[in-house]
């Protein structure tokens, strides 16, 4: 019994579609917003003192969607025209 596997790959190239960023942005926005889309993303708290913690997860697929990081007020102290007033 001779077993064969195909792999077949497609996609498109996001530069050709240059022209209509603006157009697709308002759309996916739109969509955003009506509940259309759904938005996931890990966030990592602790700062700085959780980066290496993140960044192992970041290889071992323990995030979804967006990755990022809370800042923390000892590494990244508000600025005036963030902190409350």
């Amino acid at each position: 019994m001779e077993l064969t596997r195909f792999l077949r790959m497609q996609g498109f190239i996001v530069f050709d579609f240059a022209k209509e960023y603006g157009t697709a942005l308002a759309k996916l926005a739109q969509w955003l917003g009506e509940g259309k889309l759904k938005r996931q993303e890990t966030i990592i708290k602790g700062g700085v003192a959780a980066s290496d913690e993140a960044f192992k997860q970041l290889f071992q697929g323990g995030n979804i969607g967006k990755y990022s990081a809370q800042r923390d007020a000892l590494c990244c102290p508000e600025t005036p025209d963030t902190a409350n007033p």
